[in-house]
């Protein structure tokens, strides 16, 4: 017959948590002699490291804030999102997104969502399609696009999120990256994008072409795909503050402007701006009756003689 496995022996040498002292049911510590008083068992030790999920303990403290506003809750919110990391953040902009569009979850009645189809020509024009698609109001263009999205390539069978994050891909190198396009410029060699200066003196159809663009980046946020399409930081800036202008005064503002437009393009700050800040205009022989502002316009209103 085969042999009886050997016996095993497991030694605890110590349930103790660091920090926590472990009481007897008597009264007195454990290891005190003195009573045979059974050990109250310590916390369960699992607990002391699951990580803080921030984002839900936001999602859960809103939930309690919209039935019973109050300042506390509201300082509470800010405070959690103070902490939270980029994953975090992301999984919270989901959640922002989907109540905006979507309304409140726990309706009687949820809305079904809406379908938008796609087919696109991998060879053909990329912006030339788009275009298509803003003028017959489909596709990328349509009046819903957060609820179910569909793209097919032409001649192909594949469907799925992984053809929309590749067709979303393609757009942003085909449609919108390309400097013939006049959309998109870089004055950092490719590292970062920003809006063309000269699109709407080069490009007659600007205007659809840059909110074909914003749908896109809207779409890839609603999805949570990375885009290879990086824009500059004070395209995001402005994106986020929604046009409105800072809590800061004036002249503040106006450095402000300063420092972006250097650190954009030192060149045309160099020329444009140095240069009309140290010399004399007068002397030109000419009025330079207008004001660029690149945050908000309302500052031209307050702008230094």
């Amino acid at each position: 017959g085969q042999a009886a496995p050997a016996a095993m022996r497991v030694a605890v040498r110590s349930v103790r948590s660091a920090g926590i002292p472990i009481v007897s049911r008597g009264g007195g510590a454990a290891g005190d002699t003195g009573g045979p008083d059974e050990v109250a068992p310590p916390p369960w030790p699992l607990v002391l490291r699951v990580p803080q999920d921030v984002a839900q303990a936001w999602s859960l403290v809103e939930t309690v804030f919209r039935a019973a506003p109050s300042a506390e809750l509201e300082a509470s919110l800010d405070a959690l999102a103070q902490r939270m990391g980029l994953p975090e953040k992301r999984i919270w902009l989901t959640r922002r997104l989907q109540r905006y569009h979507r309304g409140d979850t726990d309706a009687d009645e949820p809305v079904d969502p809406q379908l938008a189809f796609v087919e696109c020509d991998r060879d053909a024009d990329q912006l030339r399609q788009l275009r298509r698609q803003l003028v017959e109001k489909t596709g990328l263009a349509a009046p819903d696009i957060t609820g179910e999205f569909e793209v097919r390539f032409r001649e192909e069978s594949s469907v799925g999120s992984a053809v929309v994050r590749e067709w979303m891909d393609l757009l942003a190198r085909k449609a919108f990256l390309p400097a013939a396009h006049r959309l998109l410029i870089s004055y950092d060699g490719g590292v970062s994008f920003l809006p063309d200066p000269a699109a709407p003196f080069l490009n007659p159809q600007w205007r659809g072409d840059f909110e074909m663009l914003g749908r896109l980046l809207g779409l890839a946020l609603w999805h949570q795909v990375t885009l290879d399409l990086p824009v500059h930081p004070h395209v995001c800036e402005l994106l986020l503050n929604a046009g409105e202008g800072e809590e800061e005064g004036a002249a503040d503002r106006w450095t402000a402007d300063q420092e972006r437009l250097k650190s954009i393009d030192a060149e045309l700050f160099r020329h444009k701006v140095q240069w009309l800040l140290e010399n004399d205009v007068a002397s030109l022989g000419f009025d330079l009756p207008f004001t660029d502002v690149l945050i908000d316009a309302a500052a031209a209103s307050t702008a230094p003689a």
